[in-house]
């Protein structure tokens, strides 16, 4: 777990950006998961399937297990889908981030704070300005036995943090309930 007594170094330091421009994507989702769900969904729906045939008569628990495992498999391949399609993009403009389900823009001077709240391992970052806001997360990983961690998140969340500090020319961090803010 994070330790929230102290501010997150991200945001106790800040940058400037070099040179025009600079783009951030999430890590590459781990696609394991979502395989394993369809393949577990078609498992099972070919059993309720075989049942039916064999014997003429549905099993309920493999139809609600089957319709449970597909819904589990889209919800997971719509939630890769928007990872492998946002982007956080900075220039000498201002700040933008788009996704499949919002698109955000705000110029440097525009940006009325950064807040930081610790999540599991890693760090909700909210950029809020004044018509807009967008969030993202720091990268984690998570252990799963002796199988290659699971890793989600901005691999260079705390970095994306620090160019907005600098650029936006936010003031140190302060402590609001379990959040750090950076405030204009």
């Amino acid at each position: 777990m994070l330790c929230v007594s102290a501010a997150p170094d991200f945001l106790l330091q800040s940058r400037r950006l070099e040179g025009s421009s600079k783009t951030f994507t999430p890590a590459p989702s781990e696609r394991r998961g979502e395989m394993f769900a369809w393949a577990s969904a078609f498992v099972v729906a070919a059993v309720g399937l075989l049942f039916r045939i064999r014997f003429g008569a549905s099993v309920p628990l493999t139809t609600g297990l089957a319709v449970l495992l597909l819904s589990m498999a889209l919800l997971i391949t719509f939630g890769n889908w928007v990872d492998r399609k946002t982007v956080i993009t900075m220039d000498l403009d201002g700040v933008h981030f788009r996704s499949p389900l919002r698109r955000a823009s705000m110029a440097w001077d525009h940006v009325r704070s950064l807040r930081a709240i610790p999540v599991g391992r890693s760090w909700r970052v909210i950029v809020r300005g004044s018509d807009a806001q967008f969030q993202f997360r720091t990268a984690s990983e998570i252990g799963l036995g002796t199988a290659r961690p699971f890793r989600y998140g901005f691999p260079k969340g705390g970095e994306i943090a620090m160019l907005i500090r600098g650029q936006a020319g936010l003031k140190d961090p302060e402590k609001s309930n379990e959040a750090w803010i950076c405030r204009a």
